[in-house]
């Protein structure tokens, strides 16, 4: 976790070098930099997606399951209907 935090940190800090050497102006640069700090740390940038592990997958396999089973309800709708008016008589 230190490590993550660390590089998060001196990837800030080259932003800002970088930022201040193309010339942008440094209040507005450290207002936006401090405002939107929060949404690169890195407790949040991938939090959903570690804690539900394989849950994408998982719905696309239900997804294609639902799929599958109404092809086969319906191609198999004919057959039944026929048998039971069969019956019926």
């Amino acid at each position: 976790m230190q490590r993550k935090e660390r590089k998060w940190r001196e990837r800030e800090c080259e932003r800002i070098e970088i930022e201040e050497e193309m010339g942008s102006g440094k209040h507005t640069a450290e207002f936006f930099r401090r405002r939107d700090a929060w949404r690169k740390h890195p407790m949040l940038t991938n939090q959903f997606r570690h804690a539900t592990p394989g849950l994408g997958i998982a719905l696309v396999a239900f997804g294609f399951y639902l799929v599958g089973e109404q092809v086969y309800d319906r191609l198999n709708a004919d057959s039944h209907a026929h048998v039971k008016a069969e019956n019926h008589h």
